[in-house]
């Protein structure tokens, strides 16, 4: 599914640009900008992400992508999942704190595990080898997000995200650091 990833991001943010330049015309002003970071704290699989924001008269468009990685010392093959979205919403606050939900259309791609293949042991040491299938497939994606936003181009947040999709579905609470233009200057 490499060979789609590229292709598929390069029309996902087409997309959302012309999804932007469609906005633009129609009066609303972009407010703000931010890329946003986000890691799911665990110790045994590894899922993150990265999302391009704009802000735009309470509207919030995003372009998502997410990534999920196994960690797995003694099977193979690893399990690994992309999820590449394009999310339109609403946020709400304007001074030190914002709550945004949103929803869109995501593509899914990845390697999943199927059926056990062979085990290698040496006395109590085994080592797994499964056969794999490739996925691909659309999705949903759900988001509800709480930022501080302490100054003007940084905040910092907590995020329930989720993708409901026939393969590889999952919710997962994420940190956030988010950087960029996130709000106007507050006036005493």
């Amino acid at each position: 599914m490499k060979k789609y990833g590229f292709t598929l991001k390069i029309i996902v943010i087409l997309s959302l640009l012309i999804l932007c330049s469609f906005n633009a015309e129609s009066q609303n002003k972009i407010k703000g900008f931010s890329i946003d970071t986000k890691l799911y704290p665990d110790f045994r699989d590894t899922y993150g992400g990265l999302e391009i924001n704009i802000f735009s008269n309470n509207y919030l468009f995003s372009l998502d992508d997410v990534y999920y990685e196994e960690f797995a010392t003694l099977v193979t093959p690893y399990e690994r999942c992309n999820y590449l979205s394009l999310l339109v919403g609403k946020y709400i606050g304007h001074k030190y704190f914002r709550f945004q939900y949103q929803t869109g259309i995501s593509v899914v791609w990845g390697i999943e595990r199927t059926n056990l293949d062979y085990a290698d042991c040496a006395g109590w040491f085994c080592f797994y080898h499964y056969n794999s299938k490739e996925i691909f497939t659309v999705g949903l994606p759900l988001e509800l997000g709480f930022k501080f936003i302490p100054l003007r181009y940084i905040a910092i947040g907590f995020d329930i995200e989720s993708n409901l999709n026939f393969d590889k579905s999952f919710i997962l609470p994420m940190i956030t650091l988010e950087i960029g233009i996130l709000r106007d200057k507050i006036k005493n």
